[in-house]
């Protein structure tokens, strides 16, 4: 995706620091582009995004104005418990390591507590050092390993 789609990019994203970003529920006229990012993003780990029956939907916005990524929050019952669960999360490619996606993550943790969530769920696709480090250090523990095998 090139970042010419986002509109007016800053004179250097290098320059940038997740302190210039915010997050923020969805807009109605932001929809297409996250139905974008969830066909390029699309997985395993997350069921199809269908505007108004999504649970929630945050999205990171930039300096200019622009969005830059989204991530969504499911909320269902486990084992009686309401737990909440990070379904989709996606930042554009040029903008990953500035610690947009903890943001995301961070205020959707905070959601799912203030609405009464028992426990939050984050499954990851690619197993990332980063990422794993960042759930450790927050207070998650790994719960089970998933294998699979191509036919």
């Amino acid at each position: 995706l090139a970042l010419e789609a986002l509109g007016p990019e800053p004179e250097d994203w290098e320059q940038l620091s997740s302190a210039e970003f915010v997050i923020r529920e969805i807009r109605k006229d932001e929809w297409p582009q996250v139905l974008e990012w969830n066909k390029l993003a699309e997985t395993d780990n997350h069921s199809e995004i269908t505007p108004g029956e999504s649970g929630e939907v945050l999205v990171a916005e930039g300096p200019s104005g622009e969005i830059v990524g989204y991530s969504r929050l499911i909320l269902e019952l486990e084992s009686g418990d309401l737990e909440g669960r990070l379904d989709q999360e996606y930042i554009i490619p040029e903008l990953r390591g500035l610690g947009i996606g903890r943001m995301l993550t961070e205020v959707l943790l905070k959601q799912a507590e203030k609405k009464g969530a028992a426990a939050f769920t984050v499954k990851t696709g690619i197993s990332s050092r980063e990422m794993e480090k960042y759930l450790e250090n927050s207070g998650f523990t790994p719960v089970t390993t998933l294998w699979r095998k191509k036919l």
